[in-house]
């Protein structure tokens, strides 16, 4: 079992896109807002959602394994290939002349990610509403279509912006591993602004409520932490590089239009947990095996993975304790009340 070690059976979690395969679950709770009963359909769709596509995947792996020659495995696992650089299943069918099928998957490789877009682009437009209505993103984000009462310039937009990713990867393989590790650090983000929130509003009406968070958030925030090492010190030094620019801009055009100490001192503690979990992952993943051009003195994949552990541990606990105080608490709740009634 695992011949060639357990850091390619982590990897292909993260990158290989069995953690993107997963990802979808995260649209129910984003339009779980708009549900008129969120405690009992959140957790409804999120479980059959995940059980949907444990069965369907399994399923598939199963039928590629079986449908697999034996032959193609005489050098192992890591030398497998297809004639063409076909993908998997298409390199079967080929082999076993079903010309038709081979036709039928590559209509729905097109068809199928339209389906994935839709929920993605609805989803993530009402993120990008929200941060203009923060005031992080321009003002002509929050505009509202009356008649749809959708955030119709921020759909456009964020159309736009994801278009233009298509140019800037090779492939499907590079683009999902990528995406998969920004969706992570969000993870790690709700990971922990739910027990701050709930910490400092205990007694809010909430439309849906998990029990024992603080067990949930934490576990979470160790998971995130995995998942985004595993995802490789490429893919980690990319979105490294893209939030520290995009800080920097930010800070820039606040000062320009704003002033220069438009983030508190307070604000900027309290993001300083990203820019250290960012960095603690860039120097451990860089002496780790899921660094393509490993170092002579690499640690070993428990020597990693337990100082995974050791770290986010400690950066989550330091995320909590130095979070915002109350009144910036207040102040957001506030902002994020009037945005959910928007829309």
């Amino acid at each position: 079992f695992a011949p060639e070690g357990f850091a390619g059976i982590f990897s292909s979690i993260s990158v290989g896109g069995v953690a993107f395969s997963f990802l979808g679950f995260q649209t129910a709770i984003l339009f779980g807002a708009e549900a008129e009963d969120p405690q009992r359909s959140i957790p409804k769709a999120l479980i059959v959602a995940l059980l949907a596509c444990t069965v369907l995947y399994a399923g598939i792996q199963l039928a590629f394994i079986l449908g697999l020659n034996p032959d193609y495995l005489k050098n192992g696992w890591s030398l497998l290939h297809f004639a063409g650089d076909a993908s998997p299943f298409v390199g079967i069918f080929l082999g076993l002349g079903f010309f038709l099928f081979v036709k039928v998957l590559y209509f729905d490789a097109l068809f199928s990610p339209f389906g994935s877009s839709l929920g993605y682009v609805g989803g993530s437009s009402r993120v990008l509403y929200t941060l203009a209505v923060n005031k992080e993103a321009p003002r002509f984000l929050t505009q509202i279509h009356k008649a749809s009462s959708i955030p119709r310039v921020a759909l456009l937009v964020n159309f736009f912006v994801g278009s233009l990713c298509f140019f800037l990867f090779s492939g499907w393989k590079e683009l999902a591993g990528f995406i998969c590790a920004v969706i992570l650090i969000s993870f790690a983000c709700i990971s922990l602004c739910l027990p701050i929130f709930r910490s400092v509003f205990p007694n809010m009406k909430r439309p849906f409520q998990i029990k024992n968070y603080r067990a949930f958030s934490f576990v979470s925030f160790v998971l995130s932490s995995f998942l985004f090492h595993w995802s490789g010190f490429d893919n980690i030094l990319k979105v490294s590089m893209i939030i520290f620019v995009f800080t920097i801009c930010i800070f820039i055009g606040k000062s320009i239009f704003h002033q220069w100490n438009y983030y508190s001192k307070s604000e900027i503690v309290a993001s300083s947990w990203l820019f250290l979990f960012l960095t603690f992952h860039l120097i451990v993943t860089y002496f780790s095996d899921f660094n393509e051009n490993i170092h002579p003195n690499h640690l070993t994949l428990f020597q990693d993975n337990l100082l995974v552990v050791l770290g986010s541990s400690l950066l989550y606990f330091y995320g909590i304790k130095y979070s915002l105080d109350r009144t910036h608490m207040k102040k957001i709740y506030e902002e994020l009340k009037i945005t959910s009634q928007r829309l």
